[in-house]
């Protein structure tokens, strides 16, 4: 099963309100992925069981998958969506702002202007002092 085929099976499972056969599904297929070396599926799977934990308001499992793509992709972007996470989802605003710091010096090592912008817009500060400049 390659990335696309896996994305419509889980948002079939999805769309029928298949949970427990989604997550089944996911993690059977993020498992054989990690045993066969193919980071991308596993990311890809981890991104869908991602989507039944929002829908679920499943926190923890969604914290650990993102921790999980974290270190599979150890890219700038995966840091910033973990800084999205910890500042929305979670609110622990210093777990927030240390992943959107991380997401800041990995996107400056990588030439990438665009998830710095993003980066820093995900630290707490940025808003507080957003909000603090209009009143």
């Amino acid at each position: 099963m390659d990335e696309r085929e896996l994305e419509a099976a889980a948002a079939e499972l999805i769309e029928q309100e298949r949970y427990p056969d989604a997550e089944d599904l996911l993690r059977g297929v993020h498992d054989e992925a990690i045993r066969n070396n193919q980071a991308d599926l596993a990311i890809c799977a981890l991104q869908e069981l991602i989507h039944i934990y929002v829908i679920q308001e499943r926190l923890s499992d969604h914290e650990r998958c993102q921790l999980e793509i974290e270190k599979l992709e150890d890219s700038a972007w995966s840091f910033v969506a973990s800084s999205w996470f910890y500042l929305y989802s979670k609110q622990d605003f210093e777990a927030a702002i240390a992943k959107a710091d991380r997401a800041i010096g990995k996107a400056q090592a990588e030439g990438d202007t665009s998830a710095a912008y993003t980066a820093r817009a995900a630290r707490p500060g940025a808003h507080q002092s957003r909000t603090t400049r209009r009143g």
